[in-house]
């Protein structure tokens, strides 16, 4: 039994390194979608800013031809102050005419607000595209990494579950049935140690008629609370219940 037992201890850290490694493969994915998620993220703040940056010259568009209507209006009422011939009707000329000028003064300054923002926006987004294109080669660096890593855990894995093969066929068809129904059932460690009478799994105290099943080594003994397969510690002393 005691080779049985070295047998399962050793199939079970041989599952625990299996089981890291499947981890690391599984997380392989995410790392490359995290990658691309970056370039999705940059390709929408770029998208964004074009959008903002369309409006503004859209914007800048209307204010211009408000402009040069404005312009053209004050023209026409120009040419109508030589025409007119009373002071209430100059007056009312010359006030609409200051209307209007304030009018100019006002899209002028908006328009070349308008266009500095432009400018802004238009800067930001060659820093956007710029920053798209690294992201870009970062995700094409990040494919090869996990490519590269994925083959090195699969050849890893693969020689893993070669191992563990060798060492399955050198446990009972019984006991292996047990342990694999633990595995699947518990998870983590079921192959586990007692200290001072105490299950190394559960932590909860074993009966006596346990503990000496187990110091007689002569069957695989199980936790009769938690149904964990036990072995004796390593450092522990190797002594009868009733000594």
């Amino acid at each position: 039994m005691e080779k049985e037992l070295a047998a399962l201890k050793r199939l079970q850290r041989l599952d625990e390194q299996l089981a890291q490694l499947q981890r690391r493969q599984e997380g392989l994915p995410q790392r490359v979608a995290a990658a691309r998620r970056n370039v999705d993220e940059r390709e929408e703040r770029r998208r964004q800013s074009q959008e903002r940056l369309h409006h503004h010259r859209l914007e800048i568009d209307r204010q211009e031809l408000e402009l040069r209507s404005r312009e053209e209006h004050i023209g026409r009422l120009r040419q109508q102050l030589n025409q007119v011939k009373t002071n209430r009707e100059y007056q009312t000329l010359l006030t609409e005419i200051r209307s209007l000028e304030a009018d100019v003064s006002r899209l002028e300054e908006g328009a070349l607000e308008a266009m500095g923002e432009a400018d802004e926006l238009a800067a930001e987004l060659e820093t956007l595209r710029g920053g798209i294109e690294e992201a870009q080669q970062e995700v094409r660096a990040v494919e090869q990494a996990v490519g590269d890593e994925a083959d090195s855990l699969g050849s890893e894995i693969a020689g893993l579950e070669g191992d563990r093969r060798q060492v399955a066929a050198l446990v009972s068809p019984e006991s292996l049935a047990v342990y694999e129904r633990l595995r699947r059932g518990l998870g983590g460690r079921v192959v586990v140690p007692i200290v001072n009478e105490l299950c190394q799994g559960c932590h909860l105290p074993l009966t006596p008629q346990t503990v000496s099943e187990l110091l007689t080594g002569r069957s695989l003994v199980t936790c009769h609370r938690c149904g964990r397969i036990l072995y004796l510690d390593e450092g522990a002393e190797r002594q009868g219940p009733d000594e």
